[in-house]
């Protein structure tokens, strides 16, 4: 098991902001309707080839941010899911 020291205000902060301004609906979570307003998949290879759609792409964006143990609907991100997931290196 790896400890990590808590986020620095300074970080949290800036995970704040990065999350405020990629939740375009001001709900409090980022959804694919978010996203459809902050990115342009058009150019994505697998959209280009047609192997998947623009929602697709999107979701699988998404899915990178969702702890296995989630409770929330796998088509969100809330804020402290963001923070969970900037906190912990990827293996």
């Amino acid at each position: 098991m790896i400890v990590q020291p808590p986020m620095s205000k300074t970080r949290l902060d800036m995970v704040d902001r990065a999350f405020s301004k990629m939740d375009k609906t001001g709900d409090g979570v980022i959804n694919v309707q978010d996203l459809k307003l902050a990115y342009n998949v058009s150019q994505h290879p697998k959209y280009l080839s047609g192997e998947k759609t623009a929602d697709e792409l999107l979701k699988k964006f998404l899915d990178v941010f969702q702890p296995s143990d989630t409770n929330l609907d796998d088509e969100v991100i809330s804020s402290s899911s963001s923070v969970n997931f900037l906190k912990w290196p990827k293996y």
